[in-house]
């Protein structure tokens, strides 16, 4: 048996449809429902009702989600145990976070939240977007680091959780120079022949699903044809800097290829989207690093 299993089974649970909770787990709902067969194969039962529309669970099913959650919370102790020897010390802050904000955001963060006090040790575990609010939620992670926008908003129960507004930032489609000036408009799809010239998300990412919005609000469908899939925008960017394409990438991303020339925003700001940076902490977590980073986070500055 797989963890992600239990991942995609819970996400399945929450939300009662299979097309939102392959959204949330980042994944096709091909791929989402193939891994809840395997499961189930494992466990011998049936967990889904595939019978009825909306979906709904069995009552092994029902049963089996506090068993789900136990087992992922059990598996994630034993992981802390294996990694540190023992349990989290009090001076020991676990950030959950996407890999885009632990690698351009977080060291500039951190330098100054601590410019003039001690920082406290850290672990930190980058992972999708959909493992990380689910290690905050499960109490394997402290702080939670992540992408913030009300397209898309993280739901988390507004009594258990605190949020901070860290950062504001745009999603906007980049093309290299030379390329760029090949191009008629910043999406193939405005033409009656699309071009392969577009460098997209995977299906079922959080940076995918904001792209489809984009394109949605122009009432205009997001090309099927792509020259280039990754579900990290570090790669899309990097492809869109050797010039085969056009990616929609984050500004803290894009910025610094802007700066050498090797990148430049494409469109107008109809085509581009503003994306927000937040932090989430249980109130319940009486961690003393907690509190202590708590207080140096510094608010993003109003628009």
């Amino acid at each position: 048996m797989e963890l992600r299993w239990l991942h995609d089974f819970l996400a399945v649970a929450e939300t009662r449809n299979f097309t939102r909770a392959a959204e949330l787990r980042h994944t096709s709902q091909a791929a989402l429902s193939r891994r809840i067969q395997q499961l189930e194969a494992w466990l011998g039962a049936r967990l889904i009702d595939r019978a009825v529309y909306p979906s709904c669970l069995t009552a092994q099913g029902e049963r089996f989600v506090a068993q789900a959650t136990e087992m992922l919370r059990l598996a994630n102790e034993s992981r802390d145990e294996a990694t540190l020897g023992t349990h989290p010390s009090s001076d020991l802050l676990r950030i959950a976070l996407p890999l885009t904000v632990a690698t351009h955001l977080l060291p500039r963060w951190w330098r100054s939240w601590f410019a003039d006090r001690a920082a406290p040790n850290c672990d930190t575990r980058p992972s999708n977007l959909h493992d990380a609010v689910t290690a905050l939620v499960s109490d394997s992670a402290d702080l939670l680091l992540c992408y913030d926008s009300p397209l898309l908003p993280i739901q988390l129960e507004a009594d258990r959780f605190e949020r901070k507004l860290l950062l504001h930032d745009t999603l906007r489609p980049y093309a290299a120079p030379a390329l760029q000036a090949t191009l008629p408009a910043p999406h193939a799809a405005a033409a009656k022949r699309p071009t392969p010239s577009h460098l997209l998300y995977t299906d079922g990412t959080y940076m995918g699903q904001l792209v489809r919005r984009v394109f949605e609000a122009r009432g205009v469908p997001l090309p099927e044809q792509a020259v280039f899939r990754s579900d990290m925008a570090e790669v899309l960017c990097q492809m869109a800097i050797e010039g085969l394409g056009i990616a929609w990438l984050p500004g803290c991303i894009a910025e610094p290829a802007v700066a050498r020339g090797e990148l430049r925003p494409l469109g107008d700001e109809r085509w581009s989207l503003r994306l927000s940076y937040a932090a989430y902490r249980n109130v319940a977590n009486r961690n003393p690093a907690l509190r202590h980073v708590w207080q140096a986070l510094q608010p993003a500055r109003p628009d």
